[in-house]
């Protein structure tokens, strides 16, 4: 599929799910530099994003109180927060101010490691939902759909999944029969073995697309 063609437009949020190495880092990395906006911020949680070295072109920060010092010339920002940063009252300053910038795409590399266990804080479910009608995009990831918040999930768009560690968090994303069609289409028919997801392969889905979604190949070139 055109890269393009998976790139959320600016009203639409975008969750990406899958398994550790499976792929969907990579296919976020792709959509940050082919979108269409004039500014973006990473929150890395883990400081792996897209991978050891922070990514080429942004400015790196370490705390909330260094990001609120940058003016609006700062236009590719990735928050990569030191041990004493790394908690939900600091993440939830990070949402804030992309909720004041405005105009900005917001990309959250592991979404649960920025929640109350499994609720969504109140600037980040601001940025979700309201966010929209301010020009804030939002991508966001996990390897473990379960543990976001039902209501940050119901808010996505645009889904993609790669390959999941457990069946429970494909049903969860899903919901249990559209779970199940996925994983008959990946079955033997003759002899009903679950051929699994092949490899950089995911489900992708947007609303224009009809019920069920598309199995897809990321290209590595």
């Amino acid at each position: 599929m055109d890269l393009q063609k998976l790139i959320p437009k600016r009203h639409e949020r975008m969750m990406i799910v899958g398994r550790t190495g499976s792929g969907k880092s990579t296919l976020a990395d792709r959509i940050l530099s082919a979108a269409d906006y004039g500014a973006v911020l990473i929150i890395d949680p883990k400081c792996y994003f897209p991978d050891r070295e922070p990514k080429v072109g942004y400015e790196i920060v370490t705390s909330p109180q260094q990001l609120k010092g940058m003016g609006k010339r700062y236009t590719h920002i990735q928050f990569r927060p030191d041990p004493r940063h790394q908690n939900v009252e600091d993440y939830e300053l990070v949402y804030e101010w992309a909720y004041r910038r405005q105009n900005i795409l917001v990309y959250t590399d592991e979404l649960y490691l920025t929640m109350h266990g499994t609720r969504s804080p109140d600037w980040q479910r601001a940025c979700i939902t309201s966010g929209r009608q301010l020009g804030v995009g939002m991508v966001m990831c996990s390897q473990r759909p379960r543990g976001v918040d039902p209501r940050v999930r119901t808010e996505a768009d645009v889904k993609a999944q790669f390959d999941l560690e457990e069946e429970e968090d494909a049903i969860t994303f899903w919901s249990r029969i559209r779970a199940k069609r996925l994983e008959a289409a990946l079955t033997d028919r003759e002899t009903g073995e679950y051929l699994g997801m092949p490899k950089f392969s995911f489900w992708f889905h947007r609303p224009e697309m009809g019920r069920m979604p598309r199995l897809t190949r990321l290209r590595l070139e």
